[in-house]
């Protein structure tokens, strides 16, 4: 099985863990659920138990139904339309092809990586919502969410730098044009 396919795998499983999460946890819910905290984790924000699982189930469904779908779609879209680290040429013919599957590779492993926090952040607004003090653990995984994406973008930025000997022979071109 590719990578691509292992974690399209892995994604809907997660989709899977978080709907049998709601599913578990709704009868357990009061009617009316904090779903909104202040920075100190203070409850400020509430909704119908009903409505906070639409919305969290909701996003997370849309998560990975756009991820998959553009996964699926990535080699029909205009070149255009994808922001990436020196587009023209890394998405030149010759390297269009496998710079999108290692996109789409990229795409995946963001979307798992966030599903994971999707599912993490509802378990604490439950647990908050059951009485066991859940947001406390917020800005943990807050923090390692944010490092996760920092990192990622930084590993974008350098997996789609420019090779050496391209960098060179654009250096060059552009002493030659001043001349």
């Amino acid at each position: 099985m590719g990578t691509n396919k292992l974690l399209v795998a892995l994604l809907l499983l997660l989709l899977l863990i978080g709907l049998c999460q709601s599913a578990f946890y709704y009868p357990q819910l009061p009617d009316r659920v904090a779903n909104n905290f202040d920075i100190d984790g203070h409850p400020n924000g509430y909704s119908s138990k009903l409505s906070h699982i639409v919305l969290m189930t909701g996003i997370q469904c849309a998560m990975v139904i756009l991820s998959i779908g553009f996964g699926l779609t990535s080699r029909l879209l205009p070149t255009q339309i994808i922001n990436l680290p020196n587009r023209n040429y890394w998405l030149a013919p010759e390297r269009k092809d496998e710079s999108l599957r290692k996109i789409v590779t990229a795409l995946y492993i963001v979307a798992v990586v966030t599903q994971i926090f999707l599912i993490s952040i509802h378990q604490l607004v439950i647990m908050e919502n059951l009485g066991k003090n859940g947001m406390q653990g917020f800005w943990w995984f807050f923090s390692a969410y944010m490092a996760f994406m920092i990192g990622f973008v930084i590993w974008i930025s350098i997996r789609f730098r420019l090779p050496a000997g391209v960098r060179q022979s654009i250096q060059d071109k552009e002493t030659s044009n001043q001349n």
